[in-house]
């Protein structure tokens, strides 16, 4: 299948304003450009992401590739699968014609909350077409900082054939809204392994609640030179997470109820109040719409 007729079925399939957009890495996982973060996709459903990049620098023949491109799902309720297909892309990628792919597992371990971080392992294989490298991190996250996520990851990795020589990987990645609508997003990262040193930037938007765009430039100092990139986001979610994301939206957009005019009782038990004007004059009642014509006569 082509990454034409690929990408249209994806669209299709996608239910239209699914919940909260997700980008996911260009390794194949929920996480911020490059550095995973202790999210899961949920179960039966999934994020794709697909990137247009240009590298190009002093030394370097420029490479215009139609990869990365990222699809993650759901494999359980607190872990996730995901596969990833790049051409030029990452520190030591072949700079032309070579399309390397790569495939993750992340099992997210503690949620977080306000003491402490949200906390996931992975482990992956890159480029198992071709020198296959496999590795394992342990993946820290912000579980609720506002308007603001951070995450971080600490590892190892090495080639399949020789284990022995593996060496640390870490990275960074931070995303911050801007704007009242909460629409832009601009993320940024930065990490190191055995493959060299990388670091990135990218301002996003939302278009609607399951697709949303980014434009992206990428360093990479060991290959001498930068990548720049145009990229689409597509998340899909399962109907019941949909009616629910429905459901929260329009509760939240619903005014609020009026307060009542009179007393409020504590209780369900009915109360009537009747009140009845004194007369003014012997068999004359003064016009009140809670006397009962007759009474007293």
């Amino acid at each position: 299948m082509t990454l034409r007729r690929l990408a249209a079925a994806w669209l299709a399939a996608a239910p239209a304003l699914a919940g909260a957009g997700a980008f996911p890495t260009r390794g194949g996982e929920t996480g911020l450009l490059d550095v995973p973060d202790a999210g899961t996709a949920p179960l039966r459903g999934a994020d794709l992401a697909l990137e247009m990049g240009l590298r190009a620098g002093p030394g370097v023949d420029a490479a215009l590739a139609p990869l990365p491109l990222s699809l993650v799902t759901g494999l359980a309720s607190r872990a996730e699968v995901g596969f990833a297909a790049r051409q030029c892309a990452r520190p030591g990628d072949p700079k032309l014609g070579e399309t390397l792919f790569s495939g993750a597992l992340k099992l997210r371990l503690l949620d977080g909350g306000t003491i402490g971080p949200a906390v996931a392992v992975d482990v992956y294989a890159d480029r198992f077409n071709l020198d296959p490298r496999v590795g394992a991190r342990l993946i820290l996250a912000s579980s609720d900082a506002g308007r603001a996520r951070l995450s971080a990851f600490g590892g190892a990795e090495g080639r399949a054939s020789a284990p022995a020589g593996a060496g640390p990987t870490a990275g960074l990645a931070a995303a911050v809204g801007l704007g009242a609508s909460g629409r832009v997003e601009a993320v940024a990262d930065a990490l190191a392994g055995p493959s060299g040193p990388m670091a990135g930037a990218a301002l996003r938007y939302q278009l609607t609640g399951a697709v949303g765009f980014s434009l992206g430039l990428d360093w990479l100092p060991r290959d001498g030179g930068v990548r720049a990139s145009v990229g689409i986001a597509i998340a899909a979610r399962p109907p019941g997470a949909r009616l629910a994301a429905t459901a929260e939206e329009e509760a939240a957009a619903a005014p609020a109820p009026a307060a009542p005019a009179g007393p409020v009782f504590g209780d369900d038990r009915p109360r009537f109040r009747i009140r009845i004007a004194p007369r003014t004059e012997p068999g004359q009642l003064p016009p009140h719409e809670h006397d009962v014509p007759g009474a007293g006569r």
